[in-house]
Formats: C-alpha cells, sequence, structure tokens
C-alpha cells in the first residue's frame, strides 16, 4: 500500500470517529428533577412498585443517591428480590461515584 493511500485511509478513519454521533451522557440533574424527587417521596412512602422505574433509570445513568437506593432496595429485598451481589454491586457503583452513606454501608457489608 503506498504512503498515500495509507495518510489517506488514516485521516478518513479519523475524520469519520469524529463525525459520528456519541450517545451523551445524561444530561438531567436528579439533585432537581421533579420525577426522581416524586419517586423518593414514593419510597419514603412506601411505593416502592411506583417508584422503582425512575429510581432505576436514575441509577443506570450513574446517578450515585440512586444508585444507593438500588443496593439498599436489593439488600432488604423491597419491590425486587432480595440479593446480596446485586445490592453489592449497586452500592460498589454509588461508592465509586463518591456517595458517603454507600462507601460506610459497603464497610458494614463486610462485617
Amino acid at each position: 500500500m503506498s504512503n498515500f493511500r495509507r495518510t489517506s485511509l488514516f485521516f478518513f478513519a479519523f475524520a469519520f470517529c469524529f463525525s459520528v454521533p456519541v450517545t451523551a451522557i445524561s444530561q438531567v440533574n436528579y439533585d432537581t428533577d421533579v420525577d426522581y424527587q416524586a419517586a423518593r417521596q414514593m419510597l419514603i412512602d412506601g411505593k416502592v412498585a411506583e417508584a422503582l422505574p425512575t429510581i432505576r433509570r436514575a441509577a443506570e445513568d450513574g446517578y450515585a443517591k440512586a444508585q444507593f437506593n438500588m443496593g439498599a432496595l436489593y439488600y432488604d429485598g423491597r419491590g425486587v428480590a432480595q440479593s446480596y451481589p446485586r445490592a453489592r454491586k449497586w452500592m460498589t457503583l454509588s461508592a465509586d461515584n463518591g456517595f458517603p452513606r454507600a462507601q460506610t454501608f459497603i464497610g458494614k457489608m463486610h462485617l
């Protein structure tokens, strides 16, 4: 392959990589999101089944508080089948995202 072809191929691949749209990380601010706050209140009121889809979506979007809540739900078996491995997964994600309560909870899980 000629040098010109290699260079052309490189620039084509480079340009293609930057022209493909990248899926953005969620732009929702869950600290102020009305749906998320309503779901949090539903959890407090014991309406776990109603709150679960919104909490799960926020957790999957990387929101540490929602990840903590998912971990607690799996740990207690509220609204989901009890699963310590899933609780650990969500708590670890939350702790890795800097949520102090999750970090403490993981420590207690290991006692």
